[in-house]
């Protein structure tokens, strides 16, 4: 079913922006650290400008602008476009903004959680992946069963997809 949010909230936001770790600062020059020194009130008028652009409004010209950054994974084939981690430095209204509406969707998230997703999902990730893998191909070693895996790496499916052929 689909899900309802309630607007955003001034306090929760103002949560959210001060416990956060610090981060590099967006294209508009504010950084994270800024965000903690804002008032009470600054933080409501930024949850009643949220609340405006998702009702419509549009995003401020500033916050419009972000730079993707390149870095090699394996130095040796740092010439290589497709061994590129690219970062994304995106205006931290914007970052704070995804956050908050991240944290409240996280029940709806974990409705369609499966047992063995580790993306996409608030608190796990790679690691949790591929330790659960070598904790079960171990039991499975002590067991003395057989066992064979495959892997697909689709972390760059979407820019591989062959578009006339879809």
């Amino acid at each position: 079913p689909e899900i309802s949010i309630v607007p955003i909230d001034g306090k929760k936001l103002m949560h959210i922006c001060t416990k956060s770790k610090e981060s590099a600062a967006g294209m508009d020059h504010w950084a994270q650290a800024d965000f903690k020194l804002l008032s009470p009130l600054a933080f409501e008028w930024l949850a009643t400008i949220f609340n405006l652009i998702e009702e419509g409004a549009p995003w401020p010209e500033d916050i419009l602008h972000g730079k993707a950054v390149f870095l090699a994974k394996d130095q040796k084939k740092a010439t290589d476009p497709l061994a590129q981690r690219v970062l994304l430095i995106l205006a931290v209204a914007y970052r704070k903004w995804a956050t908050y509406r991240l944290e409240s969707l996280e029940p709806w998230v974990h409705s369609w959680k499966m047992e063995h997703m580790f993306a996409g999902v608030p608190g796990l990730g790679a690691e949790d992946g591929w330790y659960d893998t070598a904790i079960f191909l171990e039991w499975l070693s002590t067991k003395g069963i057989d066992y064979t895996g495959g892997v697909a790496d689709i972390m760059k499916c979407f820019d591989q997809i062959q578009r006339p052929l879809l």
